[in-house]
């Protein structure tokens, strides 16, 4: 009998040069990560890590994607989402945000998801 599981990991901090203006990737900024996976396990009974995703991979990737600067979090959002997804997951769903944009006003955060059902 095969069982769904969501896993996830919320609020993975990182400081990363991402920015579509170079003073962004020059200075950098604060980034908060979350990822949702579901997966499918057949045995569960066993309790073997083998039998589900390791969320020090997913931890791992998300952490080699945001030490690669990128103009826009939507493509730091696909680089993650597309590596997690090879790992067998069968959804998944990123946030990256970005806290305190530069803009012209107080905005906590600015965010991209996406998702893959």
């Amino acid at each position: 009998m095969e069982n769904n599981f969501t896993i996830g990991l919320n609020g993975m901090q990182f400081y990363a040069y991402h920015g579509y203006y170079e003073e962004e990737r020059k200075i950098g900024g604060w980034y908060e990560v979350d990822v949702t996976v579901v997966v499918q396990q057949q045995n569960t009974i066993n309790d073997k890590l083998e039998n589900t995703i390791n969320y020090e991979q997913i931890y791992t990737i998300v952490e080699q994607a945001m030490q690669e600067s990128a103009l826009l979090i939507e493509t730091v959002a696909s680089k993650i989402k597309d590596a997690i997804k090879a790992l067998g997951v069968q959804q998944i769903k990123v946030t990256v945000k970005k806290k305190n944009p530069p803009l012209s006003g107080n905005v906590g955060h600015a965010f991209c998801t996406i998702e893959d059902k």
